[in-house]
């Protein structure tokens, strides 16, 4: 009989030709083999790491002999004394969040996510976390937890953008330009504004007119991609971000409007785009919800 992934798995471990079995099998078939183990090892050190917070309480490391819960942790499954600690830590911050603390002592979600809502998570906001660790990866989660500290203060927003124009430097010919225009006792506040307004205006009128272009494929033409460009840069369109944009996002849908309206296309970095479809994916289930009720 063929030793295919799923009878190898079976009797792997049991088997004395397991050299011969495994040497058997397809690169295809051993690949798949790989990434089952892997995965049931990962699945299982999340749910081991879970465990430690009780141990830890009842000292089990103690009563068995160990020097302590690193040691307990290190020799059952060769986890390190900073995830160790890691996790402890996490557990005492989620006392009073069960829904969190479940995902961690369930070993449902990993420490590394967990970890990164622990500063903003809340008893009030922990349904809204759970749901974001079980379906953002890593990065998005990093970035989403990233714009909640700034939206929590205004001050820091101000702040920051106030430091990033300090950064700003006009080339020489301009300052020079500048310096003279102020010497005549002109109001530069004003000459600069008023460019600022003709450049809105301009792009304004660009966008409505291009709104009404037809859409052939999905592909968005390249003036459209232009007018989107002079208006948000080459920066992420949220706010609080400063990373690079990376793909244009339909705020309304392609699939229901076959339109690239670009009132309706917001340039956003990797991980904005993830959490704007996420998020499209929650309104669809809402939506799918009130239609069956």
């Amino acid at each position: 009989m063929k030793n295919s992934p799923q009878n190898l798995q079976k009797n792997l471990h049991s088997s004395a030709e397991t050299y011969s079995k495994i040497s058997a099998l397809s690169d295809t078939d051993l690949l798949e083999i790989c990434h089952k183990f892997g995965q049931e090892t990962l699945n299982a050190r999340k749910r081991f790491l879970g465990t430690l917070p009780e141990v830890e309480r009842r000292q089990l490391w103690r009563t068995e002999g160990f020097f302590s819960i690193f040691h307990f942790a290190a020799v059952l499954a060769g986890v390190s004394e900073e995830q160790v600690r890691t996790v402890i830590n996490v557990d005492k911050k989620f006392i009073n969040m069960p829904v969190l603390r479940e995902q961690l002592v369930g070993g449902k979600i990993s420490v590394n996510k967990l970890v990164r809502v622990a500063s903003v998570a809340t008893p009030e906001n922990q349904d809204f976390w759970a749901e974001q660790v079980q379906n953002l990866s890593n990065r998005a989660i990093e970035t989403l937890v990233r714009d909640e500290k700034v939206f929590q203060s205004e001050l820091h927003v101000q702040n920051t953008l106030q430091e990033e124009f300090k950064s700003i430097k006009f080339k020489t010919e301009t300052a020079k330009r500048l310096e003279k225009l102020a010497e005549k006792g002109l109001d530069l506040d004003a000459l600069i504004n008023e460019l600022l307004d003709a450049r809105d205006q301009k792009i304004a009128q660009e966008k409505a007119a291009l709104s009404n272009v037809k859409a052939h494929s999905r592909y968005i033409p390249v003036r459209i991609k232009r007018i989107i460009t002079a208006e948000h840069g080459s920066k992420c369109s949220v706010p609080t971000c400063a990373s690079p944009s990376k793909t244009l996002h339909h705020t309304a849908r392609y699939s229901i409007t076959h339109s690239h309206d670009p009132h309706f296309l917001a340039p956003l970095c990797r991980e904005h785009h993830e959490i704007a479809h996420h998020i499209d994916r929650n309104i669809d289930k809402i939506k799918k919800r009130a239609t069956i009720s």
